[in-house]
């Protein structure tokens, strides 16, 4: 009896990889739509009823600080994958197809060692609200789920770099 081992190639597994982590950058980014929405909402309904009513919703500046962290965060990942950032390449593209693509494969490395920072400076800051059990003052309400927006918006951020570098890299590879 003899069994039969496929092996799948290297470029088979990245491409299933890379599938995964940009199907989870578009749901965190549908997330972010969701937040603007009720963070839209929210603020409609707390001016009419401040203007109209004289009856604000408390705790409406807090929310929205905390979710316009979550619509910004959140997305990063997807902006990413659709070059959606400001770019400043008005002299890169000048420069021959190899220096350019070696430009912004450096230019890729630093954005990535600067995420991973990030990514982890606020993952501290998110355990170190979680250990003292942070609440927003004027709705007791807890608020430690909202101070993980940066670190998921960053860590698929991170994923989407690494992407782009071993993209950029092999294609710097074949120019060369």
């Amino acid at each position: 009896m003899s069994v039969e081992v496929t092996i799948t190639p290297p470029a088979t597994i990245f491409s299933k990889i890379e599938k995964g982590i940009r199907y989870t950058g578009t749901a965190l980014l549908y997330c972010s739509i969701f937040l603007f929405v009720v963070l839209m909402l929210l603020d409609t309904v707390d001016v009419v009823g401040r203007y109209v009513f004289d009856s604000p919703i408390i705790g409406t500046m807090e929310i929205s600080q905390v979710l316009m962290g979550g619509v910004v965060m959140l997305g990063w990942a997807y902006t990413q994958h659709q070059n959606g950032h400001v770019n400043v390449d008005m002299f890169i593209n000048r420069y021959p197809p190899r220096a350019r693509t070696s430009v912004y494969l450096i230019m890729l490395i630093l954005s990535l060692v600067l995420f991973i920072a990030i990514t982890y400076q606020s993952s501290i800051l998110g355990m170190q609200h979680w250990a003292s059990h942070r609440v927003f003052p004027t709705l007791r309400v807890t608020s430690v789920p909202f101070y993980f927006f940066v670190p998921a918006g960053g860590f698929f951020m991170c994923l989407e770099l690494i992407i782009q570098i071993v993209k950029q890299a092999s294609a710097l590879r074949r120019r060369g």
